[in-house]
Formats: C-alpha cells, structure tokens, sequence
C-alpha cells in the first residue's frame, strides 16, 4: 500500500492513503509505464479529508467530458505544491491530446517555482523519455522552459541520435529555449544530417543567438558552403542579431552572394550596416551599387520600422553620390522602402532634391517625396507648379492639393493665370473652396 504526504506547509499539510484510480486511467497507464512511478492513487480514511481541490481534480479526471477535464488541470495551477504536480502526472495519461498539453504546461508553470522545479523537471524527463507518450517531444520543450540541465541536456541528445523529423525538430526547439553554449556541440550534430528547411534555419537562429567562438565558427563554415540554402539561412538568422562580428562576415561576402540572400539580410536588423558597408566601398562597382539597390527596394519595405529608418538615413546619403545614376536610384529606393513620415532629415533631403539642377534626379526626388508629403512639408512643392515640365508641374500641383488652405491663397491666384489649363482650372475650384464661407 502507498502512502504519500501532500506536504506543502501551507496549502494541503495532511496525510492522504491509499489512493486508488478508476479502471479507466488504469488502463491508460498501462501504455506508459514511466508515468506509474510516481503516480499516487487517493482513497479517502475515516480519520482525515483530502482538501476539496484534490477531490475536485480526481473527479475531473474521471469525466468524460473533455472540457471539464481541461478544466480540472487548470485549476490545479492555484495550487502551486508536490502533490498538484503528482495529479498532473496523473492526468498525463489522459487518452486525449488537448489534456496532455494543459497538463504538461501546467507542470512547467509549477515547476517555475524554485523549490518544486527538480520534481517538475523529474516528471517532465520521464515523459520525454518515454516513447509511448502521446507528447513525448512537448514534455522536453517543456521541461527546456525551465532552465538548462544536464539530464535535459542529456535526453536532447537522445531525441537527434533518434534521426527522425519530429524528434529533432523537439530538440531544437528545446535547445532555443535553453539557448547557452551546451548547446553548441548538440547543434552541431543537427545540422550535419539533412535537415527540413525550417529546423535547420531555427538551429542557426540558436547558434547566432548563443554567439561563443565556437558557435561562430560553426556559422562561417556553413556560410561558406556551396550549398546555397545553407547559405541563406545562415544569412537569416546572423543578419537579425545585432553583432560586429556577423556584419563583418556578411559585408565581406557581398558580391558573392545570390539574390535569395541578399533580399534576406536587406529585411533584417543588419540591412543598413551590411549595405551600407558594400555600398560605399571605393571596391563597389557601378553595376553592384545599383543591383543592391534595387535589393533595398524592394525588400525593406517589409523590415520593422526601425530598419527601415535605418536605411531610409543611409539611401539619404547616397544620394549625394556625385554619379547622378545613384542619386537617381538611391532616390528610387527611399520612394519604397516605407520610412517613417515623421523623419525630418528625410524631408529637408527631399526638398533640396527638388531644387536639383539634374531633371531625372529632381523628378526622382519628387515621386520619393510623394511618399512623404505631410501637412508640414507640402508647400515647397509649390515651387514647381510653374515647373517647365507638363508631368513635373502637374504631379506637384496634385500632391499638394490636398493640404491646401488660406494661406496658400496667393500662390493659388497665381497659379490661376498658368498656361497649363489643368492647373489654371484646378486652382479656381481650390480656390472658390476655400473662400467659400467669406462671400
């Protein structure tokens, strides 16, 4: 007969005996045999009273009904003590999924306590260990959510010894909660098979996160690899971690990398230092500046907003290029990449660009500022209302059109009298708008 002791001092300090399941959960543990070992089965003595939130547990446990099952787990995460952590363990042999998930996360949220964490981890390495478990690969993840330990460590091992998809997409994504050095040799080994795409792009995110000398090394050896998707997913994942040493390594590869892996690292965290590095090189040939361009345009748009600042300040001071060809295409790229409204360098640039002497780079500066006209910036776009150019004139009339007030009343008489009919016309009906309420 066993005997146990729900012994947390405060919450459920009474002895509980011979505790019993019903055949149903028997049954179920009989397919998981590492599950019984700790498995406590309660029959209430004459002498004590288990508390009503163990009594509400065992009957949840025997419901039919999945969510009142559900249900019951989650209540035992109020009860933050050992013997929660024995009727988890119980409902881990629960023939359904959706309770085996709850269960397992509401271990791990147990476990988050420091002096309960070693059972909660000891719970979570037998289940992982097990192979008839219905949720073997969660229970390691789970148990990697509370810290790095060496039987976790241990059992991750296991899971790539194993070769299959499943389990060593479990070890990966055990070892990104981990995330230390330890890890270093384990991923090592995962990446030397052949892997699914995604698992092999996730263990190099680890290894740029981990960032030891070791795991660095591991990264360049890849990156030089023939292999052009182990190429670009390394690129993926050192490109999104602000570091010296992964710019260095991507800067220096610039010229040889495909278009896969360009547009990757002109979408991360890196875009403005590693572009930015090639593309003001005196090395950087007129052919290369203007295909890494082209890169920025049409991938950056899609970068945090803090990337995009970035590169919005570097394609700024390329456009300065002496070579009016960059300008023209530096120009080009700031219309797309989507920088913030608000960045007054940006707006001060444009407008200097619109008083270009060069025809292509001012209309270029025009269709970047249309992306960025804003109440506070729009008038200098009256000075080219008058503009030699039909498109030229009639793009900036429009642009501005809409902030149109009062004060721009005298400009807009002028523009009445213009021989371009489009704008004469459009200025009287702005015009009569805007007196409207003065006749």
């Amino acid at each position: 007969m066993t005997t146990t002791y729900w012994g947390h001092p405060h919450k459920c300090a009474m002895p509980l005996n011979d505790i019993t399941a019903t055949d149903n959960f028997k049954t179920n543990c009989s397919a998981n045999k590492n599950l019984t070992k700790s498995t406590v089965i309660i029959k209430q003595t004459d002498e004590d009273k288990k508390p009503e939130w163990i009594e509400d547990a065992l009957k949840a446990m025997e419901n039919p009904d999945i969510g009142l099952r559900i249900q019951g787990v989650i209540a035992l995460r109020d009860h933050p003590c050992s013997e929660a952590i024995d009727l988890l363990e119980m409902f881990l042999a629960d023939a359904d999924y959706a309770v085996i998930e709850e269960a397992l996360d509401a271990i791990g949220f147990i476990g988050l306590n420091s002096e309960l964490k070693e059972k909660a981890l000891t719970v979570l390495a037998e289940a992982a260990r097990d192979r008839d478990f219905l949720s073997r690969g969660a229970a390691l993840i789970t148990a990697a959510a509370l810290g790095e330990n060496d039987t976790i460590l241990t059992i991750i091992g296991e899971y790539i010894s194993e070769n299959n998809d499943q389990s060593l997409e479990s070890a990966v994504k055990a070892m990104a909660l981990i995330a230390s050095p330890a890890c270093v040799p384990y991923l090592a080994e995962v990446i030397s098979g052949d892997l699914d795409p995604e698992v092999l792009k996730n263990s190099f995110n680890i290894l740029a996160q981990i960032g030891s000398q070791e795991a660095i090394d591991i990264l360049q050896r890849s990156f030089n690899s023939p292999d052009s998707q182990m190429q670009t997913s390394v690129a993926w994942a050192i490109s999104r971690v602000k570091n010296e040493v992964y710019s260095r390594m991507l800067a220096e590869s610039m010229e040889g990398l495909n278009h896969e892996t360009l547009s990757v690292i002109a979408n991360s965290a890196l875009a403005s230092e590693v572009f930015g590095e090639a593309l003001q090189s005196e090395n950087a040939t007129k052919e290369n500046k203007n295909y890494w361009l082209d890169i920025l345009a049409a991938n950056t748009v899609t970068a945090p907003g803090s990337v995009r600042s970035e590169v919005a300040d570097l394609l700024i001071a390329l456009s300065n290029d002496p070579d009016p060809e960059i300008q023209v295409k530096s120009l080009n790229a700031l219309a797309q990449v989507g920088a913030s409204i608000n960045n007054e360098n940006l707006s001060e640039h444009l407008s200097s660009k619109l008083e270009s002497d060069n025809f292509l780079v001012q209309g270029a500066a025009l269709l970047a500022f249309a992306q960025y006209c804003t109440p506070a910036n729009y008038k200098v776009l009256k000075t080219l209302w008058s503009h030699q150019d039909e498109q030229m004139r009639r793009t900036a009339f429009f642009l501005s059109e809409n902030f149109l007030n009062a004060s721009d009343l005298p400009d807009l008489q002028k523009a009445s009298q213009s021989n371009d009919q489009f704008i004469a016309k459009h200025s009287k009906i702005v015009m009569k708008y805007l007196t409207l309420g003065n006749s």
